[in-house]
């Protein structure tokens, strides 16, 4: 890259999973130090660290849990536990989120960006389980977590959202969104 193009940028597509599971209670910063707890995050964290560490022009987006409003079927247990703090991103908004830091005017600060949601994102996984269920008829008391917290909580958002402007859509389009493919699926 630097040999063919070196004013390219390189946007690495990393994860929160590289902060390991939460061990307080407040937002996730991005100064917060890894804590990788297993091999996918591990290997996020080193690959961030060889973005960093080169000398091409970089930008790291840790990007949450991504939710796609199209119908899928639950998972065997949900990532997370019900009272965990979980703050998921929009499919379009982690893709709003890459494509605008190609050209985004970056500094020091901005370098690393947490991508996620946003406020209306953030909710207890009980809460988000208890939505997706609710659209499919399902009884949320059925619903089974993992034994352990996941990779998610909620995040700071440090000033990532004014620069790359990919919060375009709320939770409740999300839903909105998800209904509406639930809806075309029993049409059919």
């Amino acid at each position: 890259m630097q040999s063919n193009n070196p004013t390219a940028r390189l946007v690495f597509s990393s994860s929160v999973s590289v902060y390991g599971k939460p061990t307080t209670d407040s937002e996730v910063s991005t100064s917060v130090p890894y804590n990788p707890d297993d091999n996918y995050a591990k290997t996020k964290a080193e690959s961030e660290q060889l973005v960093l560490n080169s000398d091409l022009e970089s930008c790291v987006l840790r990007i949450s849990g991504v939710s796609i409003p199209v119908f899928q079927e639950p998972p065997e247990a949900w990532p997370f536990l019900p009272d965990q703090k979980i703050e998921f991103i929009h499919r379009d908004d982690a893709v709003a989120a890459i494509t605008s830091a190609v050209t985004a005017e970056l500094d020091s600060t901005t370098k690393i960006i947490n991508a996620s949601g946003g406020k209306t994102w953030r909710m207890k996984g009980s809460q988000y389980v208890a939505d997706y269920f609710k659209m499919i008829e399902v009884n949320p008391d059925e619903a089974i977590y993992q034994s352990s917290a996941g990779h998610f909580a909620w995040y700071s958002d440090e000033g990532g959202n004014s620069l790359l402007k990919y919060q375009n859509n709320s939770y409740h389009d999300y839903l909105d969104q998800l209904q509406g493919d639930i809806d075309r699926l029993m049409n059919e």
